[in-house]
């Protein structure tokens, strides 16, 4: 998700990557990430990065997963489904097509 973003949120981000962890949380649409010991952020990306990560099984649209940040630091990545039940795992990462939101 972090590679279709500008230049400079990309290289914050990704930096932030190697000191990023799944912490608490007991669903499995949403995930929340703590950052830690990371010098660099970039409060100008707080909120919903502008990226479109749809989730497809096949050709059927399943929901969007989304990235969150906060106090430029990554905090939460969601699914977002759009099905009738409610998944029990997040989705593979060969399932989300991503693309920079237009």
């Amino acid at each position: 998700m972090i590679d279709v973003l500008r230049q400079s949120e990309r290289g914050v981000l990704r930096n932030q990557l190697a000191e990023a962890s799944v912490v608490g949380g007991d669903s499995p649409v949403q995930l929340p990430i703590a950052v830690d010991s990371v010098d660099e952020t970039d409060s100008s990306s707080d909120g919903l990065l502008p990226v479109a990560a749809q989730v497809r099984d096949g050709g059927r649209y399943l929901g969007d997963v989304l990235l969150y940040v906060m106090d430029g630091r990554m905090s939460l990545l969601e699914f977002a489904w759009v099905t009738d039940v409610r998944p029990s795992a997040f989705p593979r990462r060969d399932s989300i097509l991503i693309e920079a939101a237009k």
